[in-house]
C-alpha cells in the first residue's frame, strides 16, 4: 500500500474495495491512524506464515552470514541489495528498512574484505613485500615502473609484443608469483582483485598509511548520514516506498 493511497492506481483500488467489499473512495482514509499499517502488516504477515527479522534474530543473523558468502563473490553494492531481497522473499522473512539492508550490504562487504586479508595474509611474506615495493619504483631500464609494464596490454602481435609478454611471465616467476596459492578464495573474489589490480595506478598505491587510516575512519562514520543513499540506484532507493514482504525505514 503507498503512502499516499490517492496516487495509487484506481484499478487496484477498485480491486482491493470489492475484495474488501467497501466503496473505493473509502480507501482514501486508510492508514488516518498511526497505527493502522503496523496492525495490518503483522495479520497479512500472520495469515501468509512470514516472519519478522528483528535486530539480533536468528533470521538477522542468516541474513549477514548470507550477505558475507555473496560478498565474497560480488563485490557490486547493487547486486548484494538484490539479492538480499530475493533471499527474503525466498525464506519468508519482512525485509527490514532499506537504510538498514543497505548498511548491512556496506558492512558484509567491509568483512568480505577482512576476510580476503586474513585468508591470504600469511603469503605476504617480508620478501613478498618487498617484491612488491620494487613495482612501485621506476625502473631506469624500462623508463616506467613494474606495475604499468605489467599491466600495460600488448599493442600487436608483433614478434616485440611477444618477446615483452614472454619477459613479463619470466619477472613473475622469478619473485614467485606463480607459486602463490589464493584457491582459497572463491572464482569471482579472486577475478574482482585481478580487476582492482589492473585498475590500480602508483598514486593509489603509495599513499601513507596514515592517509588510508583517516579514509578508513571517515568511511565507517559515513553511514551517520543518508547522503550516500544518492549513489544507490533509483531501483534501491524507490524500495522505501514500500512493497509486498517490506516494511518501511523508521
Amino acid at each position: 500500500m503507498p503512502d499516499d493511497v490517492a496516487s495509487a492506481p484506481p484499478a487496484a483500488v477498485a480491486r482491493v474495495a470489492e475484495r474488501l467489499g467497501v466503496a473505493p473512495a473509502a480507501l482514501r482514509l486508510y492508514g488516518k491512524r498511526e497505527q493502522t499499517r503496523s496492525d495490518h502488516l503483522g495479520l497479512v504477515a500472520k495469515y501468509l506464515e512470514w516472519q519478522t527479522a528483528p535486530a539480533g534474530s536468528q533470521a538477522m543473523k542468516e541474513l549477514e552470514q548470507f550477505l558475507l558468502d555473496r560478498a565474497m563473490e560480488h563485490d557490486s553494492p547493487t547486486l548484494l541489495f538484490n539479492l538480499a531481497r530475493e533471499y527474503l522473499m525466498a525464506a519468508k522473512v519482512i525485509r527490514p528498512g532499506v537504510l538498514i539492508l543497505a548498511k548491512m550490504v556496506g558492512t558484509a562487504r567491509k568483512a568480505a574484505s577482512d576476510l580476503t586479508s586474513q585468508l591470504v595474509g600469511h603469503l605476504l611474506t617480508a620478501e613478498v613485500r618487498a617484491d612488491l615495493e620494487r613495482m612501485l619504483a621506476v625502473d631506469a631500464g624500462l623508463g616506467m615502473t613494474r606495475l604499468e609494464w605489467l599491466v600495460s596490454p600488448a599493442r600487436d602481435a608483433s614478434a616485440t609484443s611477444v618477446k615483452t609478454a614472454i619477459d613479463k611471465l619470466t619477472w613473475l616467476r622469478a619473485i614467485d608469483a606463480h607459486q602463490m596459492d589464493v584457491s582459497v578464495l572463491p572464482n569471482e573474489r579472486r577475478r574482482f582483485l585481478a580487476q582492482v589490480a589492473r585498475r590500480s595506478t602508483n598514486q593509489g598505491l603509495e599513499r601513507p598509511r596514515s592517509a588510508s587510516s583517516r579514509s578508513c575512519w571517515r568511511s565507517w562514520r559515513r553511514p551517520r548520514s543518508t547522503s550516500w543513499m544518492r549513489w544507490w540506484p533509483c531501483s534501491i532507493r524507490r524500495c522505501r516506498r514500500g512493497s509486498p514482504g517490506e516494511v518501511q525505514d523508521g
